[in-house]
């Protein structure tokens, strides 16, 4: 497993521009900073 450090816009990046992505795994973070990342 690769461990990264990651803002909220990132993961926003990453959601948008990688259509192949099925899952992405997320731990140790505040649920708020997450706010409309999967609208």
């Amino acid at each position: 497993m690769t461990e990264l450090k990651v803002t909220p816009q990132d993961l926003e990046l990453l959601a948008r521009n990688c259509k192949s992505l099925v899952s992405l795994k997320i731990s140790e973070c505040d649920i708020s900073d997450l706010v409309g990342f999967s609208q």
